[in-house]
């Protein structure tokens, strides 16, 4: 089972679910922006709904496994807030340590989502190629998405020829979006990278999860309609951790390109970490400490038949206020 995110209720904190970034690259959404009366709007999602995620396919056989070695970089910010939070010992040994325990943890958790397409008869995996955490960050605070990606983008040019399949920056800095990378673009040492918030959260699991989508050719799914690669995801949406049917034949278009031949070569120095939940998220009380970015934040305590209720049904049932 696969933990959810933080739940924010009473608007107490950001709607840190909220997925928007569109595409930089060879990107064509119709529709996207534009205004449709309602009754439109529910029939093609209903129409999405039944066919993007039927009943799980039973296929013979086993299916090729495509191997995504991923280049993760963490940047200054991000380290920084895991030094703040120790209270002991030392502090920047004990934030690496969280840090990286964490990082293993998100990276198994993003398996656990790809992992939805295997009913349809597709199987990626997410392979950690390097990660670097840097001391320097690559774009000021408040810089626009695009301008962000661009400057990470430019920094992995300099490192010289690239052996990984696709990177992805991890930033605690604001670039005015939770994600946004290049589109198809896998393979390529140019372009094929994306930026996501970190916001220590399982949050991000779910945001580099979409944007490894996007990197992997998947565009947007439909609005409202829940799936990873919706536009928008919220914490009410059920399937939030799953890839849709046509996500998927996004994908298998993409494979049956010659220039995606990296998928199917990898090196032996690379990892797919398969973790438990860490000490720091398994705590509702850091969870919300981390998503509200105060350390008087917590858990709020119910004690009641509905809570409990919320709890078995629930993947994510936390409320949090802040002091």
């Amino acid at each position: 089972m696969i933990a959810g995110p933080v739940w924010c209720v009473l608007d107490v904190c950001p709607h840190t679910s909220d997925i928007s970034d569109p595409d930089i690259a060879d990107t064509d959404i119709a529709g996207l922006g534009v205004a449709e009366p309602f009754a439109v709007v529910a029939v093609r999602v209903l129409l999405f709904q039944f066919l993007a995620y039927p009943e799980p396919l039973v296929l013979p056989g086993a299916p090729p496994i495509y191997e995504l070695e991923v280049y993760f970089v963490v940047d200054k910010s991000v380290i920084n807030r895991y030094v703040a939070e120790q209270t002991s010992g030392n502090s920047v040994r004990n934030g690496m340590v969280s840090l990286k325990a964490d990082i293993n943890y998100f990276i198994s958790e993003m398996n656990e989502i790809f992992a939805s397409l295997r009913p349809m008869g597709l199987h990626i995996v997410i392979l950690k190629r390097k990660l670097s955490v840097l001391d320097v960050n690559l774009f000021l605070d408040n810089v626009p998405a695009m301008l962000a990606l661009k400057a990470f983008n430019h920094w992995l040019q300099k490192q010289g020829p690239a052996e990984y399949d696709a990177a992805i920056l991890w930033t605690g800095l604001n670039f005015q979006e939770l994600g946004r990378a290049y589109l198809g673009k896998v393979c390529k040492s140019s372009f094929a990278s994306g930026i996501v918030f970190y916001d220590m959260t399982y949050q991000v699991s779910i945001v580099t999860a979409h944007e490894l989508g996007h990197i992997l050719g998947a565009h947007h799914d439909p609005a409202l309609t829940g799936f990873l690669m919706a536009p928008h995801i919220g914490t009410l949406d059920t399937k939030r951790w799953q890839f849709s049917l046509p996500s998927k034949n996004y994908f298998d278009a993409l494979f049956a390109k010659p220039s995606s031949s990296c998928l199917r070569s990898t090196t032996t120095d690379r990892t797919a970490p398969s973790t438990g939940v860490t000490v720091a998220l398994a705590n509702p009380d850091t969870i919300c400490r981390r998503a509200k970015r105060n350390k008087g934040s917590y858990m709020c305590k119910v004690n009641t038949d509905d809570f409990m209720k919320m709890l078995i049904e629930r993947k994510d049932p936390f409320f949090f206020y802040s002091d």
